[in-house]
């Protein structure tokens, strides 16, 4: 899978935008706005504002239907998730992912089903390691 292309980080405010973009699928300034005013007010117009330049730095993608605009996300929230923790390791764990993994372990902990999805996950990185080194 290519890596995508790097992106301008997400302020707090625009992540809960992109949040509700995910959520919906495709959204209305109006409809953003609306669920974003079930936790804090928020102007429409800063929401509009906010959105457009989502749009500009390439997170957010728009259509137009009557006079409405309809925005849907052009990166996904693996994608932007990803992006997160890649910057974390690099930037908290001196780039070294079992520093992030041994963090989780002693602060957090795992249940068993937790343990087991990502023991698939290390056994399909193995594998794929290994296909790839036999090219």
């Amino acid at each position: 899978m290519a890596k995508p292309k790097k992106l301008e980080p997400l302020s707090e405010k625009q992540r809960e935008i992109m949040e509700v973009v995910w959520e919906l699928g495709k959204a209305s300034v109006f409809e953003v706005r609306d669920e974003l005013s079930k936790h804090r007010e928020v102007a429409r117009n800063t929401v509009r504002t906010m959105m457009e330049r989502l749009e500009e730095k390439g997170w957010l993608t728009h259509h137009v239907i009557g006079r409405t605009y309809f925005y849907t996300a052009l990166v996904t929230k693996e994608v932007s998730i990803g992006e997160r923790i890649a910057d974390v390791v690099d930037k908290v764990c001196d780039g070294r992912p079992e520093s992030l993994m041994a963090a989780l372990l002693d602060y957090r902990g795992l249940n068993p089903e937790e343990i087991e999805r990502i023991q698939k996950l290390l056994a399909d990185a193995q594998r794929e390691n290994t296909r790839a080194k036999k090219k």
